[in-house]
């Protein structure tokens, strides 16, 4: 078991993303996208993305959206809509009504639109600061996609995107922590 704390944890791996400059991540993301395109993905129709925080480094997931939409043109994204007050969320359809706001900690999210339901999800995106080699993922200390997944059909894809390859195990797994089934580095695609 790792010693170091979900806290220290979050520091470290946020300070180490911060040190990637702009071509640094451009050169990942060329690593990224081949593990990416490896990834079964038949059928697919609708999928959860997110809007990346370039102020954090996160991995853009434009890049993905594109691939994807070149293998299948008719998928369908969704963009997480969170409530800070209630620690909930819900997908909103990306239409010409989706008009996209900016919250709390410089966060993108859509500000109004058509809620897709949960158990209509094939493929989620789910974003990360780090993970472990069971697919146990450290996020920003939320639990907004934890709850959200738990009301996902349970055969849904959850994939997530790090920067650098996996811890041997996280600290604090709790009973509502959800496992991803992949994720994508630079490196490898790991499946769970």
């Amino acid at each position: 078991m790792h010693k170091t704390g979900k806290t220290e944890l979050r520091k470290q791996y946020s300070a180490w993303r911060m040190q990637l400059s702009l071509p640094d991540q451009h050169r990942l993301l060329a690593g990224m996208a081949g593990h990416f395109m490896q990834l079964p993905l038949p059928g697919v129709q609708h999928v959860l993305s997110y809007r990346a925080m370039p102020q954090r480094h996160e991995v853009d997931m434009r890049c993905f959206e594109a691939l994807l939409v070149e293998a299948q043109p008719e998928v369908a994204f969704c963009y997480p809509q969170a409530n800070f007050a209630t620690g909930t969320m819900e997908a909103v359809a990306d239409n010409d009504a989706l008009e996209w706001a900016e919250v709390s900690f410089g966060l993108v999210q859509p500000g109004a639109g058509q809620v897709v339901p949960p158990q209509q999800l094939q493929l989620v995106f789910v974003p990360l600061l780090a993970f472990d080699q069971k697919g146990y993922r450290l996020g920003y200390g939320k639990g907004f996609y934890d709850k959200y997944l738990a009301r996902c059909s349970p055969r849904v894809l959850k994939v997530g995107f790090s920067w650098f390859d996996a811890l041997d195990a996280l600290p604090d797994i709790h009973a509502f922590d959800l496992p991803l089934d992949y994720c994508i580095t630079p490196d490898r695609l790991y499946v769970f």
